[in-house]
């Protein structure tokens, strides 16, 4: 497993844990993207249950703008064109 700095943790709400549905979603998501492999999609490096009962996936860190900031000042992207 790689140094905790390079890595993020993804954690299910407590507001959605109740309903069956998000968790057999979030099961699900982390169960496919456990097996993808490819420069484009983030990497799973853990998922589980924590202790406390809480549903967990621990991801790379991306570094760069999130999507919102870059539509904010771009517009409308074009999903052809790479950006870093």
């Amino acid at each position: 497993l790689q140094t905790w700095n390079r890595l993020v943790a993804k954690v299910l709400l407590p507001r959605f844990e109740a309903d069956p549905g998000h968790a057999q979603r979030f099961h699900a998501e982390a169960r496919i993207m456990s097996r993808v492999s490819h420069p484009n999609i983030v990497e799973i490096h853990d998922w589980g249950t924590a202790e406390d009962g809480r549903l967990f996936l621990i991801l790379e860190r991306l570094r760069g703008k999130e999507l919102s900031a870059l539509i904010r000042e771009n517009g409308t992207l074009n999903p052809r064109v790479t950006r870093t």
